[in-house]
């Protein structure tokens, strides 16, 4: 199998780029026809249900398409396929209900029952996409046009009861089905390619997520202070405020999310080096890992230039503070992105997922901590302070276990 290719990278980034812009095209739709408040909300079960969707995955959308590139045998990938799926499914399960307990309990909206929902549905079909397959043979452009597909029909779905001016929790739930039909066919897709997959003894399986359990807290703890951030602001602060900062947070993860077809491509090809030609390995990571600096810099120019633009032209005027949120987080991409350097291009293709746990583990408590002292205080501003605290000890801890792990590598 062939990794990283021009044609890849290229392809993965047309599918990549035009599923960031999806969620963009919907943002000022929603501040249009929403109040702050309602559109806090439905931000809020969004957030949340992503959260979730990281649990399900359980850090398999890292450790399986390092397995799969490993090796070109059919049965294997087979297994590895089953192993993967039938975890998953455990973990909806589960997911399910915490998501029902946290946002049954934390959300004052009149239709908490819906949006619940909406966020069950976002973690189980976003949870459940098959892009880690698709990108472990080296088809992450294929894995990208499904995520593309799910973000499309959802899109197109709200449309309904947009026109029967239903409330938020109709909208919620009718985007957050999109997804899932996109993980259902994807997903038939991956039994299509493996041959049909194999039924797991629950003991192995439960095993199997033992040892993702590192890489489950390196995606999960980064994504409390990311993914998860609107959500806490709401349940902290207030739905405008979450509406306010979660303008901000989508636009700048989606300047952050640029990195990510560079990472999906290289690091199964920096893994398959990293045990016989440690050296090459390094010296890819440390190339692509300069190209997404380049990234993170050059987008948090633009997200300065253009965002608050963006904000005044299309979005309502009561979304028009969200515009001073953005400037203030757009910096963010530089840390971002040398945090997934040294992470993701580094650490884990050598193995050494427990230091990344580690330094995202402390970052996450570092970062919430100072979040529930801000928050309150300070509304969205607190998460943003929050933000940079925890991308900073990130970066320490992780600048000094990836220093370590090379030496003794190449040594």
């Amino acid at each position: 199998m062939k990794y990283g290719g021009a044609r890849e990278i290229l392809g993965t980034y047309i599918f990549f780029g035009m599923r960031l812009a999806l969620p963009l095209i919907a943002l000022p739709l929603f501040s249009h026809i929403l109040s702050p408040g309602d559109m806090g909300d439905l931000l809020a079960a969004q957030s949340l249900g992503l959260l979730g969707s990281i649990f399900i995955q359980y850090g398999f959308h890292q450790s399986a398409p390092r397995e799969l590139s490993l090796t070109s045998d059919l049965a294997e990938h087979r297994l590895i396929a089953s192993r993967v799926v039938q975890c998953q499914l455990v973990n909806c399960a589960t997911a399910a209900i915490i998501i029902g307990i946290l946002f049954a309990h934390g959300s004052h909206s009149s239709a908490v029952v819906a949006l619940t929902m909406s966020a069950i549905i976002t973690a189980i079909g976003t949870g459940m996409s098959s892009a880690w397959f698709f990108r472990g043979i080296g088809r992450a452009t294929l894995g990208m046009a499904f995520d593309f597909a799910g973000q499309a029909i959802g899109l197109i779905l709200i449309a309904l009861p947009v026109y029967l001016k239903f409330g938020v929790g109709s909208i919620a739930v009718a985007y957050a089905v999109g997804p899932l039909i996109s993980a259902i066919i994807g997903l038939m897709l991956v039994v299509q390619k493996t041959g049909g997959l194999v039924r797991i003894p629950l003991r192995e399986s439960l095993s199997r997520l033992r040892t993702g359990t590192d890489l489950f807290f390196v995606r999960g703890s980064s994504a409390v202070l990311t993914t998860g951030s609107i959500w806490l602001v709401s349940i902290m602060a207030s739905s405008a405020q979450a509406a306010y900062f979660g303008i901000a947070s989508k636009l700048v993860g989606a300047a952050t999310s640029l990195t990510q077809p560079v990472l999906f491509s290289i690091m199964p090809r920096v893994a398959s080096r990293a045990s016989s030609a440690p050296r090459e390995a390094v010296a890819i990571a440390i190339r692509f890992g300069a190209m997404l600096l380049l990234l993170g810099l050059c987008s948090a120019i633009l997200l300065q230039i253009f965002a608050p633009l963006v904000i005044s032209l299309l979005f309502s005027q009561d979304m028009a503070p969200a515009r001073y949120f953005v400037v203030a987080l757009a910096w963010i991409c530089i840390p971002m992105a040398l945090r997934d350097t040294i992470g993701e291009l580094v650490l884990i293709p050598f193995h050494a997922d427990k230091y990344v746990a580690r330094s995202v583990v402390i970052a996450m408590l570092t970062g919430t901590l100072t979040a529930v002292i801000a928050i309150p205080q300070i509304g969205g501003w607190g998460m943003i302070v929050a933000r940079y605290s925890a991308e900073a000890v990130a970066i320490i801890l992780l600048t000094w276990w990836g220093r370590n792990v090379i030496r003794r590598r190449q040594g």
